[in-house]
């Protein structure tokens, strides 16, 4: 997270912002920062952090958390010429006294503070005194805490973690407790009812090979539901998901209606199990799943479809340009799939085709 430049209507640092909320009622806190974990290049993301009524002055304690590191760590950010929110020490035995004494915090450093911390303020039972704490456990807990709280919490979770997919958010933070798995077995229903909805809806485009094995079904079910509300509809898909036990599993470039039976994920691992029930985590990518019958591509995976076609022909240009004939085939095979996808979702007119 930087600080600097402040804002100069709120004085508050680079990393809060203040926005009006849609209703124009509220104003809503953002922390921004950059993420770096499952991504090749970090990219600039926020974090909501807090809500206040329009003309008030409530500051949200994560805000007020800022506040304060901003004032405790400003000296040694001049000091150091540095703009991250918290600074560590290249030295651990006292303060620093040049410049370049001052670094960025590491979250190993996070990690032995809080130790520290632990270990003069905490009371711990003898049996926890082992105990090795990690930063990672305090997300956790609060991922724990928030789904206990309100199950509908799932999705914000998982977007507030800035997961790739729901999977992640369950595999790697609900475990095993049989309340929590029910929780979560009816916020995939309601995700896979909602991509049958939009599937189904006219005003929405949808590509992948999976569309066209679901079109016949789904058209006899929207004429099934022509004249019943949206809730109506939306509760007769949740119906069918449930009976029929399917499950989508989301990616940055579409959705996986998983099967096992034709899951080319698994096939490339050399994992083909009849009882899977997830995509192969490890072997899914774009191109790979253009050519599976699992895919849905919907209108709002456009943005990451327009990414890589920009991205395929600047390789393509460059591959050309150095004389790596070998590699081109694949280029231009991965600016076919972009050209089709985008094509589909009417983001891009025949003319504009490389």
């Amino acid at each position: 997270m930087r600080v600097y430049p402040c804002d100069k209507t709120t004085g508050l640092p680079d990393c809060v912002r203040l926005e009006r909320s849609r209703s124009g009622l509220n104003e809503i806190f953002y922390i921004r920062g950059r993420l770096y974990k499952t991504r090749l290049q970090w990219e600039d993301v926020k974090w909501v952090a807090g809500v206040r009524p329009k003309g008030t002055d409530y500051v949200p304690p994560p805000i007020q958390a800022i506040l304060i590191l901003d004032q405790l760590f400003e000296p040694w950010r001049s000091l150091g010429g540095r703009n991250e929110l918290i600074v560590a020490f290249r030295n651990r035995n006292g303060f620093p006294v040049r410049g370049d004494d001052v670094v960025p915090i590491s979250s190993g450093c996070i990690r032995l503070g809080q130790k520290d911390w632990i270990s003069e303020y905490v009371k711990l039972q003898p049996d926890l005194r082992g105990w090795n704490l990690t930063t990672h456990q305090w997300r956790k807990s609060f991922a724990l805490f928030m789904v206990r709280t309100d199950s509908r919490l799932l999705r914000a979770v998982s977007n507030h973690f800035k997961h790739l997919s729901l999977a992640m958010t369950e595999q790697s933070y609900i475990g095993n407790d049989p309340m929590l798995m029910g929780m979560l077995k009816d916020v995939a229903l309601d995700e896979t009812a909602r991509v049958l909805y939009e599937i189904s809806s006219d005003g929405t485009h949808a590509a992948g090979r999976c569309v066209e094995g679901l079109a016949a079904h789904l058209n006899a079910l929207q004429r099934k539901l022509t004249h019943k509300s949206e809730e109506a509809q939306t509760a007769e898909m949740r119906k069918l998901v449930a009976d029929d036990n399917v499950r989508v599993w989301s990616c940055d470039w579409g959705w996986c209606f998983f099967r096992p039976e034709t899951a080319r994920c698994h096939a490339l691992a050399g994992s083909i199990d009849m009882r899977a029930d997830h995509p192969h985590f490890g072997k899914r990518a774009p191109g790979i799943c253009c050519n599976c019958a699992n895919l849905v591509v919907l209108d709002e995976h456009g943005e990451f479809w327009r990414r890589r076609y920009a991205q395929s022909l600047e390789m393509l240009k460059a591959n050309k340009d150095a004389g790596f004939d070998d590699v081109l085939d694949i280029t231009q095979e991965r600016i076919r799939q972009c050209e089709y996808v985008l094509h589909v979702l009417g983001l891009l007119a025949q003319g504009e085709q490389s």
